[in-house]
């Protein structure tokens, strides 16, 4: 079997009878780049491959809670980077030593980084069809130290709703309609299409309902996308808002920019950081949940933040959040509407935990962590390719930008990755990954920096300067909020 994507493709609940290839056939002699066979991934959760799983010109890979027999990489050369294996049943040795990426833009030796077991996994929302003809909403519970596949397991360790407590939305239903569905309690599914959101889909108010004894029904809701839904908020509110309540499931959707400008495209829990815990209960799910801010857009699009976490004990797993580098028709960015953001990802809540996590291009920080006891595991991110260019409104990029800023104290992180493309001149990042705290430098297993300037532009004018530092106390910056 052939899975030749990049992000935002997940794999999910599979069983391949035989190999599984992430990429195409290819021949060395028209190897560019990484454009012959290659791609930019990725994300496998919950599958069992009866043979081996084939990395082929990936540069990067997620592999959580899976099974396979052996992993193999297309070698001559590498090109690849940073494949981190959490929970997963014949995942490779873990390497020696991190990835050269650094040192060796052009043809990095890979870095593979094994974690026994997940520490807190929640996995996706699915729907099912009895054979009488009844649908199912399958909700899987959260489970603590997990490794190989989840669906061997026994049927306490999910929930299940009939249809009867679901609604399938469509683009032409009105955002109160949906609104007033999961306010009554109900799940709801959208199907495929672009929704153009007056005013925020809210979930977790039905919990409040229930406290005070006005509904019944789930202990759960999920708001669940098929085949990509895209909400694009256009009275400059979010598409999405979440109640600091327990067992919220947001999964499968696009949220995208609209051309009113937004403070945030999702936010889960409220502003006061701290609402409550989740930790002995069902904590929330955000799962393969997209963000871009342009791409396909004839027209200025905005938000500061695509995505905001301020819920406690939260699970993240798979996101890609995406600042477009370019624009529909054209490559050029100057061409391009503006589309700005500052921020891909702020991480407010403590004990939130992150797998395969994806974010690029943003005007400031791409990720700020601000949680304590955080977990991450897989970060790849893009810094703003366009920086310093006259429409990308970033003069001042470089000395306070970094991909990945952490100000908690304790934080965990295993092959967190920041790559820097830069088209101007004279762009200088001082490193990769910023901490607040110099204790806080022990949490992370193989950070690393891929500058491709040298190796793709052949000048070291712009560059990022070191994979990871702690910023001087006397130049340290308030906290992003």
């Amino acid at each position: 079997m052939a899975w030749a994507v990049s992000q935002a493709a997940p794999l999910r609940r599979v069983l391949v009878d035989g190999d599984l290839e992430l990429g195409t056939g290819f021949d060395k002699k028209m190897l560019d780049g990484f454009s012959a066979g290659g791609g930019s991934g990725g994300f496998l959760g919950n599958v069992r491959i009866l043979g081996r799983l084939n990395f082929m010109l990936q540069q990067q890979w997620l592999v959580r809670n899976s099974e396979m027999e052996n992993t193999t990489f297309y070698n001559d050369p590498v090109r690849s980077a940073n494949f981190v294996f959490v929970g997963t049943h014949g995942a490779p040795p873990q390497t020696d030593a991190c990835t050269d990426a650094g040192s060796q833009p052009e043809n990095p030796k890979p870095q593979q980084l094994v974690v026994k077991t997940a520490p807190l996994t929640i996995e996706k929302p699915y729907i099912t069809i009895r054979p009488s003809g009844r649908y199912d909403m399958i909700i899987p519970k959260a489970k603590s130290q997990t490794a190989g596949v989840q669906w061997d397991s026994d049927v306490s360790d999910v929930h299940t709703d009939g249809f009867d407590n679901v609604f399938v939305a469509t683009p032409n239903v009105s955002v109160r309609v949906i609104n007033a569905k999961l306010a009554a309690g109900l799940h709801v599914v959208l199907s495929p299409g672009i929704y153009h959101l007056s005013e925020p889909i809210r979930l977790g108010y039905h919990a409040l309902f229930q406290a005070m004894g006005k509904r019944a029904g789930s202990p759960y809701q999920v708001l669940l996308g098929l085949g990509l839904a895209t909400l694009v908020p256009t009275q400059g509110t979010a598409a999405i808002e979440v109640e600091d309540v327990c067992g919220v499931r947001v999964a499968g959707l696009l949220l995208q920019a609209g051309p009113v400008h937004s403070d945030v495209l999702l936010r889960w829990g409220g502003r006061d950081v701290g609402g409550g815990s989740c930790e002995s209960k069902d904590p929330g799910l955000l799962a393969d949940v997209f963000a871009r801010v342009g791409g396909p857009d004839t027209e200025a699009v905005s938000t500061a933040v695509m995505v905001e976490v301020n819920a406690d004990d939260s699970v993240l797993d798979n996101l890609w959040l995406w600042r477009a580098d370019h624009c529909e028709g054209q490559a050029d960015s100057n061409r391009c509407p503006p589309r700005n953001c500052d921020n891909a990802l702020i991480i407010n809540g403590d004990r939130v935990t992150a797998y395969g996590l994806c974010a690029e291009h943003t005007q400031k920080d791409v990720v700020v962590w601000n949680g304590e006891d955080g977990a991450s595991y897989f970060f790849q991110a893009e810094l703003d390719s366009f920086a310093k260019m006259p429409c990308d409104n970033t003069s001042d990029y470089g000395p306070n930008v970094c991909g990945y800023r952490v100000n908690a104290l304790a934080h965990r992180a295993w092959g967190i990755g920041v790559y820097a493309f830069f088209v101007q001149p004279g762009v200088v990042v001082p490193a990769g990954i910023l901490v607040r705290h110099s204790a806080t430098l022990d949490g992370f297993i193989c950070p690393f920096k891929w500058d491709l300037n040298a190796a793709w532009w052949d000048h070291g004018e712009s560059t990022i300067l070191k994979a990871i530092g702690q910023l001087p106390e006397e130049s340290q910056q308030p906290l992003t909020e």
